[in-house]
């Protein structure tokens, strides 16, 4: 099994990261390529790695032919149609042969007059740099191999000098049993944590890579978990055939051969350990080896470590041996552990820097990385261990061999009854020296689980070049101008961060960000970095490196790839030491294309039958139709347009005259109006079933809206009255009026997020109905003298909960914002059309019927820009609008006699080739920390100290050895 795993020692090990592609990122070809390809780092399994060209729109363009380019593993490739010019967005999700890790990447390239302005980008994912999932299935298993190794050598290593001691043979020998017993039991429990472990990791790894677990064996890391399986159930056999024996045979103990057979296994199940490590991302075979004897010493540290506190130790202390010889034993155990410990920080101190160096020779990427921080954290955990160790080696030896001295004494002169006295105190004493030692060991202990831990994830990071292996040209100094995007966070500790975003839309943008505190004075940041990802396409995080342009002021210029939400994180590196980080995130940023770019193609569909009048069309996403009632009266139809076969379905609706209102429940079940035969009604399309419902001959609804409970709300403004209908008990259960007599409530609406039902009075208010405090009513008007012109319409936005107001006599938009309670007003539309209905398109659009004209208009709510978009009907009298799943806009033309569609697309994506040289970025590491730190002049003094202590140490230890064994025997 061992020779196999070495079959693939040629192969790298680490994170399958983007080295190179062509286009290149942030390039601008003059013409379309033929095909993109992806270069990475190692080799890459075809079957769960994914290659996609998106254009910018976020619509996938390639031709899905993903292959390795000349059977090249490390590469992917795929082919793609002639592209217009525009900037595109290249994602990559590949799985790397060998050690199962699954990493992403994503880049932009431009093609034609498009220009992406070139920026110090690292687009690799945290999710890719740490999979934590995977790092903490991992963990146990590491935690195990250590404790069968550590156990199995400190067995062969602990015992050997009390056998040269003659008064101790006796007395080691009641104990010697059951420490053997309990080592079974311990060598149980660690396998079954191993067993458990790899299961986890297969677990995991299978979701890593969206597959089956027969998918993960089919791997080259599968292979490599396949024989650490085998392995983990030989070490889990072979533990409860030792349990058993004790079972059988009291007086059992483990022999030398059986433990050296555990550790000849647990060495075993370190090598394959080391074929999935980083030192084997430098693909050859010294760095291998250098980690296996790096792993190697660290086992036998921190698994003698748990040895000694959780078997040797506790069955030491609960043995009936006499205090001098308890004393006696670990006065050999320290030096003798102590000898081995410091002998194996030597070599510590020798392999861990050197294989640092072989993966990453300069010192400032490592701080500056995640690697670099579990390394740290690694390094103290260790530096802890190490402390503790030195109090056993010194202290508390200390007062082992002072008890011993003074036990010498009293033995001598036993028969004085004031010596008798004063060993019985000493056994006291001793007893809290032994219980003091087993206590500084159980913490050193967790303090090396903790480094385990870090260890797990420090494997499961990328090496430090892979986050940063995609660093391009640092940014041109040229700012974008145009209308920015600003917004501010405040943070606890009284920090804030402004952020703006210039011109804040697909394609190149400004990004500046200003660190203030609380009085609003800029702070000192040492460096910053900016991290932003693309939520619907799962694109990123991409990371880009802040430029500082005055103090707490930093900038950079990069790109938004494609449209759509992105979440956004600013992070600083305060100057001031003691000042931690600071990180400010700016979720839901919903990023537009060029506005004035948009292209829309309107296509309509004529209904066949003249004398059919459309009115309300509201969207089925269950069936993706298009539903709309026939206001001709006598009609009694329900329409259906079938999106995906663009044809017409007719429903007639027995005892129904006209269909004006319309809503669907959770339960896909329509829900309409007859105004002329004063019912409501619902209707069930997929079993054909219709049912009607009286409302008083009074009340004509001019509005309906579904709560989240499936409870139907109309509005009657001749009444003043908005009405609840239950469907359950099939009648108007509750009546609400407005604070004034002589409100006329016109649009409804409900909040499927706070539950919320708003609604607007014709005498330009807005109100709002709260179930949850007794149906309270909450009125708001507009400051000043100003009201709602005739507010026809209500549309929420899911996102932000703000309310967008159609005034259909005040020819705009106005916008309340719920929590601020303040009324904006989007620029006037014309004049002639009069705004009816609303509804948002993909790009977060408002698009409003103009119903008196043949237009529809669109307005970017950021930057308040109005376009107006003809249909070809002369006279359409389009009221409502409605959007589909895909974000495109449908309308009725009750006077058209058709259903009509805008689709709205991006398009080319053209910025003017800024002017004037860019910064190189001549390496990959100044950008995120910047140190000058020459890893030979900083690491090499720092071996040679650690050898020189490790030898002293090691020579102290040995003296203490020779001279505990002396005071033992003379008693």
């Amino acid at each position: 099994m061992t020779l196999l795993g070495f079959g693939a020692i040629h192969t790298s090990f680490g994170h399958a990261f983007v080295l190179s592609s062509s286009p290149s990122q942030s390039e601008s070809i003059p013409k379309s390529p033929q095909q993109v390809n992806v270069f990475f780092s190692e080799s890459v399994d075809l079957r769960f790695s994914h290659l996609k060209v998106l254009d910018s729109n976020g619509k996938q363009v390639d031709k899905g032919d993903v292959h390795h380019l000349q059977n090249d593993e490390s590469s992917l490739t795929v082919s793609v149609p002639l592209l217009k010019d525009g900037t595109y967005t290249v994602s990559t999700n590949v799985l790397s042969q060998i050690d199962g890790h699954v990493t992403d990447n994503a880049f932009v390239f431009a093609i034609g007059e498009a220009v992406v302005v070139p920026t110090n980008v690292s687009t690799t994912t945290k999710s890719s740099t740490l999979y934590l999932p995977e790092a903490i299935a991992r963990f146990p298993t590491l935690l195990a191999q250590v404790m069968i190794v550590g156990a199995a050598f400190g067995t062969l290593w602990m015992w050997r000098p009390l056998s040269k001691i003659t008064s101790l043979a006796d007395s080691i020998s009641q104990i010697r049993t059951k420490v053997s017993k309990s080592l079974a039991v311990y060598y149980v429990v660690a396998s079954i944590i191993l067993v458990s472990s790899n299961f986890a990791i297969l677990f995991f790894q299978a979701i890593a890579i969206n597959g089956s677990i027969i998918d993960v064996f089919e791997t080259r890391f599968g292979t490599v978990l396949i024989e650490r399986s085998v392995i983990s159930f030989i070490i889990l056999g072979l533990s409860f055939f030792e349990l058993r024996q004790f079972r059988k045979n009291k007086s059992y103990s483990l022999s030398k051969m059986e433990n050296t057979g555990f550790l000849i296994i647990g060495i075993i199940l370190l090598i394959t350990t080391s074929l999935i490590g980083h030192g084997a991302s430098s693909k050859q075979l010294l760095p291998i080896i250098i980690d296996f004897v790096h792993n190697l010493v660290a086992s036998l540290w921190i698994g003698g470590t748990f040895y000694l506190a959780f078997v040797l130790i506790p069955n030491l202390q609960a043995s009936t041996m006499n205090w001098f010889f308890k004393l006696g034993t670990i006065s050999v155990w320290i030096p003798r552990y102590s000898a081995l410990i410091v002998t194996l920080l030597g070599t510590i101190f020798i392999t861990g820097p050197f294989l640092l160096y072989i993966l990453e020779d300069n010192l400032a990427l490592v701080i500056g990385s995640l690697y670099g921080t579990f390394l740290i954290a690694k390094l103290t955990f260790a530096g802890l261990m190490v402390i503790l160790g030195g109090y056993s080696s010194i202290i508390i030896q200390k007062q082992v061999v002072n008890s011993l001295k003074i036990g010498q004494v009293i033995g001598n002169k036993s028969i004085n009854s004031k010596f008798s006295n004063e060993q019985s105190e000493n056994e006291r004493k001793a007893e809290s020296i032994v219980t003091k030692f087993r206590r500084a060991l159980v913490i050193e202990s967790i303090l090396g689980i903790a480094l385990l831990l870090s260890v797990a994830l420090l494997v499961n990071t990328g090496v430090p070049k892979s986050e940063l292996q995609n660093q391009a040209q640092a940014a041109t100094e040229a700012a974008v101008q145009n209308v920015p995007y600003e917004t501010t966070r405040f943070l606890d500790n009284g920090t804030k961060v402004n952020l703006s975003i210039s011109p804040f839309e697909v394609g190149n943008n400004n990004f500046k960000v200003s660190f203030l505190d609380m009085n609003g004075k800029p702070i000192d940041v040492e460096s910053a970095e900016l991290k932003y990802r693309q939520i619907e396409e799962s694109i990123g995080p991409i990371t880009v490196d802040l430029e500082k342009q005055s103090r707490g002021i930093y900038s950079v210029n990069a790109t938004f790839g494609i449209p759509g939400t992105w979440d956004m994180e600013v992070q600083g590196l305060p100057t001031k030491q003691n000042m931690s980080s600071i990180v400010a995130s700016f979720d839901n940023l919903i990023v537009k294309p060029n506005f004035d770019q948009l292209k829309f193609n309107v296509t309509e569909y004529p209904i066949s039958n003249t004398t059919i009048q459309p009115l309300y069309p509201i969207y089925d996403k269950s069936r993706n139709y298009i539903w709309f009632g026939d206001t001709i009266i006598g009609s009694g139809r329900i329409f259906a347009f079938d999106i995906n076969n663009r044809n017409y379905i007719e429903h007639k609706i027995n005892g129904t005259n006209i269909v004006t209102l319309m809503a669907m429940d959770s339960k896909n079940n329509l829900w309409y109006v007859d105004p002329l035969k004063k019912t409501i009604g619902s209707y069930d399309p997929s079993n054909n079933i219709s049912k009607l419902y009286p409302i008083p001959n009074y009340v004509t609804p001019s509005g309906i809206a579904i709560d989240s409970n499936d409870t139907i709300w109309i509005t009657s403004p001749v009444s003043g009255e908005v009405m609840r209908f239950d469907p359950d008990v099939g009648n108007i259960t509750l009546k609400l009026h407005l604070k004034d007599k002589n409100a006329r409530p016109l649009a409804i609406v409900s909040d499927p997020v706070s539950n919320l039902i708003w609604l607007t009075d014709e005498a330009g208010k807005l109100a709002k109905i709260d179930p949850s405090t007794n149906y309270s009513i909450t009125e708001y008007f507009p400051s000043g003298n100003k009201s709602l012109l005739s507010p026809t319409a209500l549309l929420i936005d899911k996102a932000s909960g703000e309310i967008y107001i159609s005034q259909h006599d005040g020819h705009r938009i106005t916008v309340f914002n719920p929590l601020t309670k303040i009324f904006t007003d989007l620029p006037i539309i014309n004049e002639a059309g009069l705004p009816f209905g609303m509804a948002f398109d993909k790009y977060g659009n408002i698009w409003v019927a103009e119903h008196t004209i043949n237009k529809n208009a669109v307005i970017d709510t950021q930057k308040s820009k109005i376009r107006e978009v003809p249909v070809k009907a002369p006279s359409p009298f389009i009221q409502w609008l409605t959007s589909d799943s895909n974000g495109n806009i449908w309308f009725a033309e009750q006077r058209g006699n058709s259903i009509g569609v805008i689709e709205p697309s991006a398009g080319s994506v053209v910025q003017e080739q800024v002017q004037g040289s860019t910064k190189s970025s001549t390496s990959n590491t100044a950008s995120i920390v910047k140190l000058d730190i020459n890893y030979q002049n900083f690491v090499a003094p720092a071996i040679l100290v650690g050898i020189i202590i490790s030898a002293f140490m090691y020579a102290r230890s040995i003296i203490d050895l020779k001279s505990n064994i002396s005071i033992v025997k003379e008693q």
